[in-house]
């Protein structure tokens, strides 16, 4: 399963405290804001249990917008 523990999140009643802690579980990411939304820096990692990890944590913390998190494509 990609996001274990996200179906019981978004199943129940809302709660954006709950689905805070489900990102977070995810560790950090090490980003930066840029016009596309969230640049993940560095080299996508070739596992993509930790890419998975990477695309989630992005999400912290909440902006008022969808943080599009994305890695920057190699030219």
């Amino acid at each position: 399963m990609a996001l274990p523990g996200l179906k019981s999140i978004v199943s129940a009643e809302w709660s954006r405290d709950a689905f805070s802690k489900w990102v977070t579980s995810h560790g950090s990411a090490n980003s930066v804001n840029d016009p596309a939304g969230v640049r993940l820096r560095g080299e996508p990692p070739s596992s993509l249990r930790e890419l998975i990890d990477h695309l989630v944590a992005a999400h912290h913390p909440f902006p008022d917008t969808y943080p599009l998190p994305h890695y920057r494509r190699g030219a």
